[in-house]
């Protein structure tokens, strides 16, 4: 499929989304009490005594790093595939950040350079600036599609309405990153105690909310991503954004038919960072080539400096 063509499918899916979204719903602008996050946090826990039976499937070199496809046992029981990549130049332990793809994408859309997220431009500067990086698929999406019959994920949405078996997939993406971080800790090049975060759309929901939860992340960079549709409640990002202490960049767009810049100036107020910074750029939901140098220069900054 030539890029155009992609760019046209996903902006289509993005319109549709914003024409079906139930409206903005009180829950989801309301920022969680200290209690209510403690019972949302709750839902993460995970038993570490089972085995996460991980191992490398696939390794390549290329000048600037290794890139690795590992496969383990995630949070909820099925067998979950990533792509980590490691600097060759740079100081060991790297930092690591981890990356979130948006909805229909994967997470070969790190690798692809005209992905919605332009992932290959972003994958190779953090890597050529001494970072590693991780990237899964998302429940239902690439090569986890089987546990929803091979139907389209943006389907789940659009046509079948299934917004709590979507929302729950979230949910278990982000286990699975936990799990995925469990496993790390027993590399030795990596820092697991560095760790930033990136995502777009659907992607920046869960970036939101790993570094809610996850108090070793260091930097975040969520782009387009202030929903707030009622069934998100109580991971919508306004409900989180007072538990992020990291250092958080926003990225919003004043053209965009998804996301209110509303709604974005409310998470942005909320947020717990005492560091934080937003950007408008003058587009739609898919953010210009220049969000690239800005993300990367956030998260150089916060993990390597």
């Amino acid at each position: 499929m030539k890029c155009p063509v992609l760019i046209f499918l996903l902006f289509t899916i993005f319109s549709s989304i914003a024409l079906t979204q139930e409206g903005i719903d009180s829950s989801a602008l309301i920022p969680l009490s200290q209690d209510a996050f403690k019972a949302v946090y709750a839902m993460f826990k995970s038993d570490s005594g089972i085995p996460l039976n991980s191992r490398i499937v696939e390794r390549y070199e290329m000048r600037r790093y290794f890139r690795e496809k590992i496969v383990f046992t995630g949070s909820r029981g099925d067998r979950v595939s990533a792509y980590l990549a490691v600097p060759k130049e740079g100081e060991k332990p790297y930092p690591l950040v981890l990356q979130f793809h948006v909805i229909g994408g994967s997470k070969e859309s790190w690798w692809n350079e005209s992905s919605f997220e332009r992932g290959q431009a972003i994958t190779d500067s953090l890597l050529k600036s001494g970072i590693a990086v991780l990237a899964l698929d998302a429940q239902y999406h690439g090569e986890r599609a089987l546990n929803n019959d091979f139907m389209p994920p943006q389907n789940l949405y659009l046509e079948e309405k299934w917004y709590y078996r979507f929302r729950d997939g979230m949910i278990q993406t982000i286990g699975d990153y936990g799990r995925a971080i469990e496993y790390l800790s027993s590399r030795e090049e990596i820092d697991t105690g560095r760790i930033g975060v990136i995502g777009h759309s659907m992607g920046g929901v869960m970036a939101i909310i790993y570094a809610a939860i996850d108090k070793r992340v260091k930097g975040v960079v969520a782009s387009v991503s202030a929903y707030t549709d009622s069934w998100l409640y109580p991971l919508a990002p306004i409900n989180l954004a007072g538990a992020i202490k990291a250092p958080t960049l926003v990225l919003a767009a004043r053209n965009d038919n998804v996301i209110s810049l509303e709604a974005t100036d409310i998470f942005f107020s909320v947020l717990g960072s005492e560091i934080k910074q937003i950007e408008l750029y003058d587009s739609g939901h898919r953010l210009p080539e220049e969000n690239v140098g800005k993300s990367v220069e956030w998260l150089i900054e916060y993990l390597t400096k």
